[in-house]
């Protein structure tokens, strides 16, 4: 009876937002923590688009998701830079673009005229995904995990668009 109270306890506070906040909490500290431990390099620069500036900019830009030329005008921006890491995952294409009709394309016209742009991925083997694009396993980081002799398998992913892929230096 005691345990499955326990058992009854905890499958219900994991749906708690009062334990949830905790843990988010307990999450930021740890990795604070971590990184205090190392000293931060000025060669690189994190430029993030918070939940305000998404706000402020809604009435010029639109509404978050963005259309993709909107990415290609921050790319062109950042183009000094020596690697741009994206961490939206554009799996498709932007179906409800009513700005420009070509917008996926454009995105990719500048993603493959700055040449120094890694796009986002996801894989896993519990999802429902598309399978693993074999063009994900040639843009790969050599030495994605330390150690390892190759990446591991996974049976389903979330890739770049076509057009973004063939474009893309590398994934991530």
């Amino acid at each position: 009876i005691v345990a499955l109270t326990i058992a009854l306890l905890a499958g219900l506070s994991r749906e708690s937002e009062l334990l949830c906040n905790f843990e988010q909490r307990m999450y930021d500290l740890r990795v604070r923590a971590l990184a205090a431990l190392e000293t931060p390099l000025d060669e690189i620069v994190i430029v993030g688009i918070d939940d305000d500036t998404l706000q402020w900019l809604a009435p010029e830009i639109g509404r978050w998701p963005w259309p993709r030329f909107i990415y290609g005008g921050i790319l062109d921006y950042c183009s000094v830079a020596s690697v741009v890491a994206t961490d939206l995952i554009l799996a498709e294409e932007d179906k409800l673009n009513k700005y420009k009709e070509n917008s996926d394309e454009l995105y990719a016209e500048e993603v493959k005229k700055n040449g120094n742009v890694i796009s986002a991925c996801a894989f896993d083997n519990f999802t429902m995904g598309s399978d693993v694009n074999p063009k994900l396993a040639a843009l790969a980081l050599p030495d994605a995990f330390a150690g390892a002799d190759k990446l591991p398998d996974y049976e389903f992913g979330l890739a770049p668009y076509p057009a973004l892929l063939a474009a893309t230096a590398g994934v991530g």
